[in-house]
């Protein structure tokens, strides 16, 4: 879905919820590395798995395999077959990243909006749903050889009465608030 439309639909469940004079956290994940990190076999496996099939299957297939990086660890280095990730900058690579990780919204909870490499998940705040929430997306990303940048993740906190709780990652990680 266009990313206008999920922050409507967001910010619209977020009214509903505040009108109720629910309070409503807001927790951002950010993925690390995105493009980079997801090996193609799953990703080719999660597009046939979609119903995508015959020619956009094969084209996927074609187009991603036999590229090389030229970086590793941040320095230049020998080409090296590159087994995982998508070009950069390139117009397929963010609805390729949506395909990986449109299951995310089915293992939640609450309500969760994607939005390319970075997602929104949202709540009733005096729930400890939300900090489950946070423990299935980080067990998924390690299924999926993906990571978030725990400290590019933030909560933003809705409407009153907030309990004193605060969201950990990776067991140790306080995700910050970021208003």
């Amino acid at each position: 879905m266009p990313c206008s439309w999920q922050l409507l639909n967001a910010l619209e469940c977020w009214i509903d919820m505040l009108e109720e004079s629910k309070p409503l956290d807001c927790v951002f994940f950010d993925f690390k590395k995105a493009f980079n990190m997801v090996p193609h076999r799953r990703l080719f496996a999660q597009v046939e798995m979609y119903g995508i099939s015959d020619n956009v299957l094969a084209w996927v297939r074609n187009y991603l395999p036999n590229r090389s990086q030229v970086a590793e660890n941040g320095r230049l280095s020998q080409p090296t077959a590159a087994c995982s990730g998508f070009p950069q900058g390139s117009i397929i690579g963010p609805m390729l990243f949506l395909i990986i990780i449109n299951d995310l919204p089915a293992l939640a909870a609450n309500f969760v909006k994607l939005f390319t490499d970075n997602t929104e998940r949202f709540g009733d705040a005096n729930s400890d749903s939300i900090q489950q929430d946070i423990q299935t997306f980080e067990d998924w990303a390690t299924e999926w050889c993906v990571t978030f940048r725990p400290d590019n993740c933030k909560v933003m906190r809705l409407g009153k009465g907030h309990h004193p709780y605060e969201y950990i990652m990776h067991n140790e990680y306080t995700i910050r608030r970021k208003w």
